[in-house]
């Protein structure tokens, strides 16, 4: 027996959040699919002007929502790093390193130049 309610989120075009029980979200869902006359509609006991109501979001779908609006994105492994994180997942399950990347001729060349520089600073 499940105690505990499924939560779906109304996100507002503000950015609020309105959370509510899953049952209740569907019938807002519903009554804002057949609203074509209103602009604002009365739902248990609150009113939702209609224009304001961006998504209505389970709370996987508000995590990725939210993990994304926070610059994180999803590898292919289905985990979660930071912006500019690089994925090491396959890596680290599989013992594999990473294939090398192959460098073009001008690409070798700046590297070269990097190196002679550092070189330089060094003496």
């Amino acid at each position: 027996m499940n105690l505990v309610k499924k939560q779906m989120c109304v996100l507002m075009r503000n950015g609020n959040q309105v959370w509510m029980p899953e049952e209740k979200a569907r019938q807002l869902g519903e009554m804002l699919v057949d609203n074509t006359d209103r602009q604002f509609i009365s739902f248990n006991g609150e009113y939702f002007n209609t224009a304001s109501v961006d998504q209505i979001l389970t709370t996987e779908a508000m995590e990725e929502y939210t993990r994304r609006r926070n610059n994180e994105w999803k590898c292919k492994k289905g985990n979660w790093h930071s912006r500019g994180e690089d994925c090491r997942c396959s890596w680290a399950t599989t013992g594999e390193s990473p294939k090398p990347v192959e460098l073009n001729e001008s690409q070798l060349k700046r590297i070269e130049e990097i190196k002679e520089k550092i070189r330089e600073n060094l003496k």
